[in-house]
């Protein structure tokens, strides 16, 4: 079918390769878009208020995106940048938005709440000078965190199946950071003190976590695995 022109801005969004759901984004799944304006060919910092567009949600219904209010293309600007991420939040601050991957990435998506693990997975994607006669705002988006993945595999004396009933913790990783929307920048707290993350299972020989971007300590213990009978 034709797309209808009533100057709507619509967004062609496109997920990374290897979002945490390693599929796709799904039905129900929602983004923060700001947008700002130039003024005489010059782009306007983005602001945590003050833009054309502030934090505006836009929906996938499992087809196409939809903003909610919609957002118009206004003849008065002649280009925009558009800078999207996901999950949607209320952010606090565009420059250092705080940021936390979850402790539990076991705890499961609920009908008002998304997984642990996927909660954790920030994606972010930016489109400069952009014009109202380019069709779609494509906004690909990229992963910003980290991904740690535990692959227990048998040695060779090994007899008997992997047990399914165990636990793998990522010890001594700093869980919070800041992030600056402007950019896409993950930087660690600096001032947060090292935790301890519980990773998801896979299946019985697979468990991963999603972490912050950061340099490890390694003389300290990273990976714990233990097994239950």
């Amino acid at each position: 079918p034709e797309t209808v022109d009533d100057g709507a801005m619509r967004f062609n969004v496109e997920y990374p390769a290897t979002k945490a759901t390693e599929t796709a984004f799904e039905a129900g799944d929602k983004i923060g878009v700001y947008i700002t304006g130039y003024k005489d060919n010059i782009p306007m910092a983005l602001q945590l208020g003050g833009n054309y567009k502030n934090n505006n949600p836009v929906t996938f219904d499992g087809t196409s995106w939809t903003a909610d209010p919609v957002i118009y293309w206004d003849e008065t600007i002649a280009k925009y940048d558009v800078y999207a991420y996901y999950p949607f939040m209320i952010p606090e601050s565009v420059d250092e938005l705080p940021f936390s991957v979850a402790l539990d990435q076991r705890v499961a998506e609920t009908a008002d709440a998304l997984s642990a693990y996927e909660a954790s997975d920030f994606l972010y994607a930016v489109k400069k000078g952009v014009t109202s006669d380019g069709g779609e705002v494509r906004l690909p988006f990229k992963h910003k965190m980290s991904k740690l993945t535990v692959n227990i595999i048998k040695g060779e004396d090994f007899e008997g199946d992997i047990l399914e009933d165990m636990t793998v913790y990522i010890h001594s990783t700093v869980a919070d950071c800041l992030i600056d929307l402007s950019t896409g920048d993950v930087i660690k707290d600096p001032y947060a003190s090292v935790k301890t993350i519980t990773a998801r299972k896979i299946d019985a020989g697979t468990h991963t976590a999603i972490i912050v971007p950061q340099m490890l300590v390694n003389k300290k213990p990273l990976v714990e695995i233990i097994f239950r009978n």
